[in-house]
């Protein structure tokens, strides 16, 4: 199995980075809430896409999960030759 990072940023990361701007605060953490909601849409998103991808591929792939607070992407269980399939796909940041 290999986890595959997708591009956009974890939910985590959206969160902090907006707190870190906007300092922890009340106002700035009602702000980085609404960032990482806006974020874990991107991330789901993002996920969706790149799962139509793999299916229209049809490598023979097992989707595992998926997550996008701590990270963002998918875990899937797939042949050791198609490794540089999925790094060339749009939005693939790593495959692990």
């Amino acid at each position: 199995a290999v986890f595959v990072q997708l591009a956009p940023e974890a939910t985590a990361t959206r969160y902090a980075a907006v707190l870190a701007a906007r300092g922890d605060t009340e106002a700035g953490r009602r702000e980085a809430g609404r960032a990482a909601q806006a974020q874990a849409v991107t991330n789901r998103m993002a996920q969706a896409d790149f799962a139509a991808r793999l299916q229209a591929l049809d490598l023979g792939h097992a989707e595992i999960y998926r997550i996008h607070r701590a990270a963002n992407g998918l875990a899937i269980r797939v042949r050791p030759d198609q490794l540089s399939v999925l790094r060339s796909l749009p939005g693939v940041r790593s495959v692990e």
